[in-house]
């Protein structure tokens, strides 16, 4: 038997490796331009770039302004149910002294009852569970139109220009009909307080 032919071959490097695949224009922030357009046509590259620069800072301030507005809106959530279990501790405290040294049994049933009322309220209906998903939905959103501008960005190629559009468009539909109908059906899991407090749930009433 040939020595050579029992040698192991050795383990190729990178620089014996192949050339990578193209890379996908949708993961590609920033199409390339051929230097004959932009030689040829001058002004008209230059409206192209600047049309190219206007898109992504819009799709930036849009993104961030709906960040924003969610991130207030959970913030004041967060303020407000803190707020709802400082009252249901106050009132457990307001009914429990007038228990104890005031002997006023129905006004401690009150305030009992109210704290009872605000406890359930924050822990049963977990009121963050909504912005959080909301949230998650918005960067979700933007995903999809990201990846949206980005092919209409590398739709430079005016032989097929049309039907990267009608691809994209058709493609960023149905990605958002998806979200759309995700979010539906995330609404109608969350919990309520008839879900979770015994007694009040649909199989418990069947009025309900």
């Amino acid at each position: 038997m040939d020595q050579n032919s029992t040698k192991v071959a050795p383990a190729p490097t990178a620089l014996d490796s192949p050339a990578p695949a193209p890379v996908d224009p949708l993961q590609t922030p920033v199409p390339v331009v051929s230097t004959s357009f932009k030689t040829n046509h001058p002004e008209l590259y230059k409206s192209w770039v600047e049309h190219i620069q206007a898109g992504y800072r819009n799709n930036d301030q849009v993104f961030q302004r709906i960040l924003d507005a969610f991130m207030r809106s959970h913030t004041s959530t967060v303020i407000m149910y803190w707020v709802l279990f400082g009252v249901g501790v106050g009132f457990f405290v307001v009914a429990a002294s007038l228990a104890l040294f005031r002997d006023a049994l129905g006004t401690s049933m009150v305030f009992g009852g109210l704290s009872i009322v605000a406890f359930l309220t924050y822990f049963v209906s977990r009121p963050t569970q909504a912005v959080e998903e909301n949230l998650q939905y918005v960067t979700w959103l933007g995903i999809i139109y990201n990846s949206y501008w980005t092919r209409l960005a590398w739709a430079f190629d005016e032989k097929t220009a049309q039907q990267v559009l009608d691809e994209a468009t058709t493609d960023a539909v149905e990605q958002i009909s998806t979200l759309i109908d995700k979010h539906a059906a995330s609404t109608r899991g969350r919990p309520t307080l008839r879900d979770q407090v015994p007694g009040l749930g649909p199989s418990d009433n069947p009025n309900g």
